[in-house]
């Protein structure tokens, strides 16, 4: 069960990661304007910053699941775990 909340927290992260992404890309400095942010650069290197935090998110999850299923079928020497 804590594997699936583990999928879970990398999909939601996942999903930040690419919202930012496409926002970033789909709205221009006039936009921002238009929406009536003064100064539109600041605005787009903060959802440039929240983005760079979420892939770090990302990132941390990729190697969590393999290390997971490496403690739950090897022993320290690096074995196969023997079934009860």
């Amino acid at each position: 069960m804590f594997y699936f909340y583990l999928e879970f927290a990398e999909v939601l992260e996942r999903l930040e990661s690419q919202f930012y992404t496409e926002a970033l890309a789909k709205f221009k400095p006039q936009d921002f304007i238009d929406a009536g942010i003064a100064i539109p650069e600041v605005a787009i290197q903060n959802f440039q910053a929240i983005l760079d935090h979420e892939k770090a998110h990302t990132l941390l999850y990729v190697p969590v699941p393999l290390f997971i299923a490496t403690l739950l079928t090897q022993n320290s020497h690096g074995q196969p775990r023997c079934s009860p």
